[in-house]
């Protein structure tokens, strides 16, 4: 499973929609047969890698296939779940420092 993000404020295409540049976001999954894309506030788009490998027919409308779609979109809202949002501090870290522990280092802001 590959996932990629996508922000596309910076793009045409955020005029084109009128969305709001912090709502400018989307995700791709894919598996070795599926790629499901969700443009946020958009259906997801659904492309089947075997059949259609040049992803020239988005069969994110077809009815037939809303279990596979229900599948992907569940998988990505679990990656999203899951993903580290402390960039610059580990889980040992966190660990350590609960409940106010002092850091090993005083932040400094503003010293030259």
């Amino acid at each position: 499973m590959v996932v990629s993000e996508l922000d596309y404020a910076y793009r045409g295409a955020r005029l084109e929609t009128g969305i709001a540049p912090d709502r400018c976001r989307a995700w791709m999954l894919r598996t070795e047969r599926w790629k499901y894309v969700y443009f946020e506030g958009f259906r997801g788009q659904l492309f089947d890698l075997r059949d259609d490998p040049q992803e020239l027919h988005d069969r994110g409308g077809d009815a037939a296939l809303k279990p596979v779609r229900d599948e992907l979109d569940a998988r990505l809202f679990a990656w999203l779940r899951g993903r580290k949002i402390r960039a610059t501090v580990t889980i040992a870290e966190v660990v350590r420092r609960v409940d106010g522990a002092p850091a090993r280092r005083p932040i400094i802001i503003g010293e030259w």
